[in-house]
């Protein structure tokens, strides 16, 4: 029954929670707009074992590729190092502020001899340049470190004209979510400041009330019924009362006439 009355509470201020829902969704919408754009570019590079020209390229090769792992690691370190991203910016003429408008991470494809560099940044054609010289910086040095294996590019960078920050549809459906909780909570909260919740059980006991009114007719109607069942059931008792004598004296005359008969058949 509360719950019935909370919800008809809840209906009459119905505007509170729309007026939450739709500040919070449109304040989401103002601040996803006024962001700048970020768009990334991905290059994609192999590691392949290099000619082998004589014993001690043979034996560094075997070396490297019991430690495998640890260079894949070590590529994607050299990759995101601020040494090669220093280079890149430097033939590219970018200054130490540009610089700082790009953000440049690496991975290697597990179970595999690929490794990828992205980066990402604010401008599409500068981020798909400036991806392309990170990874060109980072095959000069690691073919330089590592002769005996070689990075060779396998995908080049290419420019996306989609951002992918701010994310437009992800940020409404949060904003719908969170302006719908503050909304109710709004809701809520204007209730129970106005004390309609502690009116919640006197109008429940007057619904009570109005319900024992309307019920009264019907326990007036039972208990004339109860009444009436009590005086058949009294007029049955004295009905079978009278049938009992009845059955008593017939018994009674029926024995006399039996007497008389036996005292003439003697005479």
């Amino acid at each position: 029954m509360e719950q019935h009355l909370i919800a008809r509470l809840m209906a009459r201020k119905w505007w509170i929670f729309l007026i939450v829902l739709l500040v919070t969704v449109g304040a989401t919408l103002l601040l996803t707009m006024r962001q700048t754009p970020i768009y990334r570019a991905k290059a994609t590079y192999v590691n392949r074992l290099s000619e082998i020209t004589d014993t001690k390229t043979i034996s560094t090769a075997l070396d490297t590729l019991n430690r495998y792992d640890n260079l894949q690691g070590t590529y994607s370190e050299i990759a995101m190092s601020q040494a090669i991203k220093d280079k890149a910016g430097s033939k590219m003429g970018l200054s130490n502020s540009d610089l700082r408008n790009f953000s440049v991470s690496s991975r290697t494809v597990p179970g595999s001899r690929l490794m990828e560099i992205t980066v990402e940044g604010q401008d599409p054609e500068l981020v798909r340049d400036f991806a392309g010289m990170i990874g060109e910086e980072t095959m000069a040095y690691v073919n330089d470190l590592y002769p005996s294996y070689q990075l060779a590019l396998l995908d080049a960078p290419a420019t996306s004209n989609r951002p992918v920050s701010p994310r437009l549809t992800f940020n409404l459906v949060l904003g719908v979510i969170l302006g719908a909780f503050l909304g109710f909570t709004a809701l809520l909260l204007s209730s129970w400041l106005r004390g309609d919740f502690k009116n919640v059980p006197a109008i429940q006991s007057a619904q009570e009330e109005h319900g024992e009114r309307q019920l009264q007719p019907v326990r007036r109607e039972l208990e004339l019924l109860l009444q009436q069942c009590e005086l058949i059931r009294a007029e049955l008792n004295e009905t079978r009362e009278v049938i009992q004598n009845t059955e008593s004296q017939a018994k009674t005359v029926h024995t006399m006439l039996d007497t008389m008969s036996k005292n003439g058949h003697s005479s």
